[in-house]
């Protein structure tokens, strides 16, 4: 039973309530208080993780008030998230109120962990009034834990009049977005519910991975940014953020960002984080490609696809790294398949067309590089790709096309030379290449270290990195002539 969502302003009152009850059992008193109250305890407990504190409770409280209906229905739950459904429903068949709606809905939970999905669905479909909103997300979480979000939307949809509003409503129907792949719309959602509650590291992070799936990976980072500043120790932000430094070709801060992850999940010596996307032996995997190492690149790489689930989003990315270690071991056929399936998979993710239109540019077809690439802009507009394809363009010395890439990724994200990438510094040595004295002038100007008619005689930027003496001193002559020719 999902209940992480009812944590906002209540969860204060919730603290205080347990403070209270903890204080008066460590002295040895039997504080009185309502079911209710008490339910609501082991369910905050429960969202929790802290399934004993919440067995506590319900078994304390159900001395005080025997056959308690909230209590029954909350020690079930409890039972469940236990994996003990022969205990679960033993507790449900006693509950006295049977045709409550929070008993209707446990009892499809029960079903659904029976494996009989069309009993729990005929149960939820029978409710004709779910009266809380609570219920309502109940229901839904539940129809998305089956596999099926969309019925979770639908349901949602049609009370959004009554619940629209309701902080849970929004979070509820942002996960189920979220589950159905409908990134875009989950987004949105995320963003309403920050608006709401601005310091959630939850919410912040269910940013970040819709906007990892969406291919944002700059603005995934940013929202884990933002999580982790809400709790520094919120290992799932770490992991998405480290998922999307490894997306942007920034293995080290991946790594980095991962090691934390793991800290922050189970202690310095996890294998693994909790609900983590990436596994460490993939990053393992992913960071043997960066390091050319095809051969175990591709063995590791191949072993987490065989691994993954069906349909994960994350399927592309990985197909599409193993297809670059398939080309550089010379089975390029295969390479090709590689990111043909990458595409089958996430038919809207870009990562498929990007290493493609990267292959075919190392076999000299440049029309066709470009054909991809193009079609993955569409898809996923990206200032990261497109600084990423421009870097590919400058070593296959296709400039002219390097610098309309590498303009297009400023077009998106006018800050983006922000983020340390030394855009307008390329954008200046192409420049100087053309003799396109309009464009050196302008991005030469917005470079940390313009170049300027004094320090001529020391090569500058990529000018220092360029073997042939010849070249420099031909790049240099370009640059005075266009610095003279202003003035």
């Amino acid at each position: 039973m999902r209940k992480e969502n009812f944590q906002s302003p209540a969860d204060r009152d919730m603290m205080a309530l347990a403070y209270n009850y903890e204080l008066s059992m460590k002295s040895g008193k039997s504080p009185y208080m309502d079911s209710d109250d008490l339910a609501d305890l082991a369910d905050w407990y429960a969202s929790k993780g802290e399934h004993d504190k919440a067995m506590e409770v319900c078994q304390y409280g159900l001395r005080l008030h025997p056959l308690s209906t909230p209590l029954l229905v909350e020690l079930a739950y409890v039972y469940l998230d236990e994996d003990n459904v022969d205990k679960a429903e033993e507790i449900t068949d006693i509950v006295p109120e049977q045709d409550m709606v929070e008993v209707q809905i446990l009892r499809a939970h029960l079903l659904a962990e029976r494996d009989d999905e069309r009993g729990a669905r005929r149960i939820l479909s029978s409710i004709a009034d779910f009266e809380y909103v609570r219920n309502v997300v109940d229901a839904a979480y539940l129809y998305s834990d089956m596999g099926r979000p969309v019925l979770g939307i639908k349901l949602l949809d049609g009370l959004k009049e009554e619940y629209g509003e309701e902080e849970a409503y929004l979070a509820c129907l942002a996960d189920c977005y979220l589950a159905a792949r409908r990134y875009k719309e989950a987004i949105d959602a995320y963003n309403s519910l920050i608006d709401i509650d601005p310091y959630s590291p939850q919410y912040w992070t269910a940013l970040a991975r819709a906007c990892f799936y969406e291919g944002l990976y700059s603005k995934a980072i940013e929202a884990c940014d933002f999580a982790l500043v809400a709790d520094e120790e919120f290992a799932e932000a770490h992991q998405i953020r480290s998922y999307a430094f490894y997306a942007l070709g920034n293995e080290e801060e991946a790594m980095k960002a991962f090691k934390l992850a793991r800290k922050y999940a189970h202690g310095d010596d996890a294998d693994g984080v909790d609900q983590c996307d990436i596994p460490l032996d993939c990053m393992v995997a992913l960071q043997k490609v960066e390091e050319e190492d095809w051969e175990g690149g591709l063995e590791g790489l191949e072993q987490v696809i065989e691994m993954s689930p069906q349909g994960s989003p994350t399927l592309p990315l990985l197909y599409a790294n193993a297809a670059l270690c398939l080309y550089q071991l010379g089975k390029k056929r295969k390479a090709y398949s590689y990111c043909q399936k990458a595409r089958d998979i996430g038919p809207k993710n870009k990562e498929g067309y990007l290493m493609e239109g990267h292959l075919l540019l190392k076999d000299g077809d440049f029309d066709g590089a470009v054909a991809q690439w193009e079609r993955a802009m569409k898809l996923q507009p990206d200032a990261d790709a497109w600084f990423e394809i421009a870097g590919n363009c400058m070593e296959a010395a296709e400039v002219l096309y390097a610098q309309y890439a590498y303009e297009k990724a400023l077009d998106l994200d006018p800050e983006y030379a922000q983020f340390g990438k030394e855009i307008y510094e390329r954008l200046t040595f192409i420049a100087i290449l053309l003799e396109d004295k309009r464009r050196f002038l302008m991005y030469n100007a917005l470079c940390v270290n313009p170049i300027d008619l004094t320090d001529l005689s020391h090569p500058t930027g990529f000018i220092r990195n360029i073997p042939d003496e010849g070249d420099v001193k031909m790049l240099m002559r370009n640059v005075r002539n266009m610095l003279e020719s202003q003035f």
